[in-house]
């Protein structure tokens, strides 16, 4: 892991270099819980080498693995066709491909993150509404309570804004405490500022 030190406005500061998990197995189990694969269950290759493309994408950065582990997840209750679950892998990996050549680990962690707020199936609306949420908490609700937080979010754009939540909180970009408080990884909120 690479240290830089400088001085900003004065004070001494230390910036790392992030290093990846380096054990692609490693790798692989932390994909597949969130993505909510079963650990021994065999993906059809098509799958299988998209995975590994993924994997690499992720440069073995724990919390970009953990972020395309949640978007690659499926919503509770539904049932995708092998040609969706295809296409929906095949979007994210272009996706958080995008810009990614040449770029130090930092970045593509910041490209993985960034991408995953605007990546999902589904409407404009609920992206906009996705993206709106994520601000909120980043700039004012980071541990208020999430159920104050959803009832105003409901007032204000209706019942479905509760899927545009979850949906956050699939793909780990808001996370909700035992407390009931809102949270948000560290480095996911600096992306947000």
């Amino acid at each position: 892991m690479a240290l830089m030190q400088m001085a900003v406005n004065g004070l001494q500061v230390q910036q790392h270099s992030l290093s990846g998990i380096g054990d692609l197995e490693a790798e692989l189990k932390l994909l597949r819980l969130y993505a909510d694969l079963d650990q021994d269950h065999k993906l059809a290759a098509e799958l299988q080498e998209l995975e590994d493309q993924i994997l690499k994408a992720c440069a073995g950065l724990p919390l970009a693995i953990v972020v395309v582990g949640g978007l690659l997840r499926q919503p509770p209750g539904a049932q995708r066709s092998d040609d969706t679950e295809l296409r929906i892998w095949k979007g994210v990996l272009a996706t958080i491909q995008k810009d990614q050549a040449g770029q130090s680990s930092d970045e593509k962690l910041k490209g993985v993150l960034s991408a995953s707020l605007t990546f999902r199936e589904g409407e404009e609306k609920t992206r906009v509404k996705k993206i709106h949420m994520f601000l909120d908490v980043v700039s004012i609700l980071q541990g208020k309570l999430a159920g104050k937080a959803v009832d105003v979010w409901e007032a204000w754009w209706g019942p479905d804004a509760i899927l545009a939540f979850e949906e956050l909180q699939r793909s780990a970009l808001v996370s909700v405490s035992s407390e009931g408080t809102l949270h948000v990884h560290d480095v996911i909120c600096s992306l947000g500022r």
